[in-house]
């Protein structure tokens, strides 16, 4: 169930927690775990995001704060937290939803996809995690959902990295895996093993066994998920298995 939020408690709370005169709503997305706006403000074109239904640790927001501002200081492309006055990270609505605001980041998704993006792609993960290596003594944090909607291009290049909230300890060959599978099935003119050669060429070194068991685990969960073209889906797992023995 999406959070009911009356519009105009997200006028007030905007504009006494931020100092920030919200205009008009361009656009509103619905997304599996949050209810999205992109409005025009007085601090420019603006990200608002409503988690959707589930109770959301507010200690993760700042979590994810801390990562954003650390992958900025790395020069990498992500959409900033604004903070209200009082330096939070976000405000809790009357009904307890956190509303987090993002200044809003240009780019777009690609209409066709070469070779060059996948390599881009791996390149910009590889530093997504050279700097989330054991971040403040937790081990390695890695996105958690870094798939083709969670990245935006300006013209070949990677310019709006997107959804950090999903952040947390993990393998980096499990983000490598949701990048790999997702762009598998998306891109049916790719043979499985160049869409996967692209983008560990970008990325670099890592466990190859650790790798093809996580892509083999993402891939049939992704497809689990699918309603209709079970036989496209089964297709280009099996190809995939098929070359994995020979991915050295």
């Amino acid at each position: 169930m999406a959070s009911r939020i009356p519009s105009g408690e997200i006028r007030t709370i905007l504009d006494e927690h931020y100092g920030i005169k919200l205009g008009k709503v361009q656009k509103v997305t619905a997304r599996i775990s949050n209810h999205v706006l992109i409005a025009s403000s007085s601090l420019g074109k603006l990200v608002i995001r409503l988690p959707q239904g589930q109770k959301t640790d507010c200690a993760e927001i700042d979590l994810e704060a801390r990562v954003t501002s650390a992958l900025i200081d790395s020069e990498l492309p992500v959409r900033r937290i604004v903070k209200t006055y009082d330096g939070k990270n976000f405000v809790l609505a009357a009904n307890g939803t956190p509303i987090t605001v993002f200044k809003f980041i240009s780019g777009k998704f690609l209409d066709k996809v070469e070779r060059q993006h996948l390599e881009e792609a791996g390149k910009v993960l590889r530093q997504i995690h050279e700097t989330l290596s054991n971040f403040e003594n937790r081990g390695q944090l890695i996105h958690g959902d870094f798939n083709p909607g969670n990245f935006v291009w300006t013209a070949d290049k990677i310019s709006g990295i997107l959804d950090l909230e999903h952040v947390r300890a993990g393998q980096v060959e499990e983000d490598l895996a949701t990048l790999t599978a997702h762009y598998i099935f998306l891109l049916p003119c790719f043979n499985p093993n160049e869409v996967i050669k692209g983008i560990l060429t970008g990325y670099g070194n890592l466990s190859i066994m650790e790798f093809k068991v996580q892509l083999v685990k993402t891939l049939e969960w992704l497809a689990s998920w699918q309603v209709g073209k079970t036989g496209y889906f089964a297709e280009r797992i099996a190809a995939t298995k098929q070359g994995l023995p020979n991915l050295v």
